[in-house]
Order: C-alpha cells, then structure tokens, then sequence
C-alpha cells in the first residue's frame, strides 16, 4: 500500500498506532452532531444539478427531513471482516449501507444478510461478473431497498442491459449519483483523490444516523495479530496499487472521527 502515511511514517507504526487509536471508544454526541452539522452545511452550499434524472438521489442525500435512522452500520468490504463473525453485530442496525453489490448469501455470519442501501458501480459488469447476467442476478436477488448508480455514462452497448433489468425487474429504488454531489464530498474531506465508495457511504449515512458503526475498512494487508488479511472479504485477490483513490487519506479520517467519537470503526471478531 502506498499513500500519504506510508510515505512520512514506516507502515508497523501506522499499524500499531492505529490499533491503540481504536482500541476504545465512546460515543460523543456532540462532536457527532458538530460533524453532521458542518457536513450538511457544507452540502447545502454546492449547486447540485437540476437534471431529473438526479432528483431523487438528492433528495436521499441533502434533504435533511427525509429520513432519520438511530443507528447504522456501513460494510466496507475490506478482507479483515472475513471470519469475524461480525453478522449479527450488522444486523442490529436499524439500516445497512453496502459497498458495490458484494455476495450476500454465502457470508451472512461475517457481514450480515440486512440491506437497505447499496452502491454499484459499472466497473463490476466487467471485472466480477463478466458481463455475464447468471452471477448478477443471483447476487441481486438478495437485496432490498436503495441501489445507487454512480457514473452511469461509463455504462454503454451491452452493459446497459445490467441497468435496465435493475429498473424493469426488481423492487429496488434505484438513484443515480450527481456527480456535483461526488464532488462535494471530495471537498469536505480534502483527500485530493477521488473518493471512493467507502467514503461516499460514511458521508451519506453521517446525515442520516444517530449512531455510525462501520466495518471492513481497513487498508493494510495484515490484522493486528500479524496475520494475513485479502483485499476483499468475498475473494482472494492481490491488493492493487491504486492512483485514483487515497485510501490511506480517508483511513486516517475514519480513524480520527473514531477517536472523537463521531463513529465506531470495528477492526476485531465480533465474538
């Protein structure tokens, strides 16, 4: 992994004190307010598209009157949830946010079964499913609730058909992204990089919830035991050298709100 951190501090000290950091926690609802107050303030400024096909997601992400949930959970799919018996614990939000689609079925006892709100981006038609709609809609089939489309103009020729049978044959409410939306998030954290999902997540659900729990964000390649962690809990793939994102930017925002007591990061097995 390479990033901002690793090149000021040696990765076992990032590592170690990220550990302490995150060790306890207590929430403060102060802070937690302090920080969705500004975020939205933030939000409020920007001008959003006027596009129709972005009007629903808008209302979703900035009007503050539509909805309120007491507590969330966001699921990363980061390779540390993998044997972490973490499902339960995710389960016992009140609402869930999912990253990119994941498997459900096969990892409930990791990552909980409840959805209620899951990004997709275009990249999966290709690099998961193969362009192939078999594993689409057996991995479809296990949720409910929210799906958001982000970067729909990258979804073109035979891929529009994974968008469509979204829309035509399933119960999800599906939104697409504004991209000024994406935008705004990327200027309040100030990583320089896009921000990716993960992050979109977290500023989507700070609005929305009273109590933010995330899991499966994690950017290094071991635990805090030493052991080997995937990239992905769902697969076994090498970790990429990435250019468009600065994970460890947004890693060490997570870690800060943590330490304040806006959200919990868990990094442990649940049981």
């Amino acid at each position: 992994m390479t990033g901002i951190l690793t090149m000021v501090y040696p990765r076992k000290y990032i590592l170690e004190d990220t550990i302490r950091d995150v060790e306890y926690w207590t929430m403060n609802n102060t802070r937690s307010y302090d920080t969705r107050f500004k975020l939205y303030q933030h939000l409020l400024r920007h001008n959003f598209s006027a596009e129709w096909r972005y009007h629903d997601f808008l209302e979703y992400a900035v009007n503050n009157d539509k909805m309120h949930n007491k507590r969330c959970s966001v699921v990363g799919n980061g390779g540390i949830l993998k044997n972490s018996a973490c499902g339960p614990e995710i389960d016992k939000a009140n609402y869930v946010f999912r990253s990119n689609l994941p498997s459900i079925r096969n990892f409930t006892y990791d990552a909980g079964k409840k959805t209620n709100f899951s990004t997709f981006n275009p990249s999966i038609i290709s690099e998961r499913y193969h362009n192939n709609f078999s594993g689409f809609k057996h991995d479809l089939d296990a949720y409910e609730g929210h799906i958001l489309f982000s970067r729909t103009e990258l979804i073109k020729g035979a891929k529009r058909a994974f968008l469509s049978y979204v829309r035509e044959n399933t119960t999800l409410m599906d939104l697409e992204a504004d991209p000024n939306y994406l935008f705004a998030v990327e200027t309040f954290w100030v990583c320089n990089k896009r921000a990716t999902t993960g992050l979109l997540l977290v500023s989507l659900a700070l609005i929305r919830c009273d109590e933010l729990h995330l899991f499966g964000f994690w950017p290094f390649d071991t635990d805090k035991d030493g052991n080997d962690v995937p990239y992905h809990y769902t697969e076994d793939i090498d970790w990429p050298v990435t250019t468009t994102h600065n994970m460890q930017c947004e890693f060490q925002i997570l870690r800060e709100l943590h330490i304040k007591g806006v959200l919990k990061l868990h990094i442990d097995k649940c049981e």
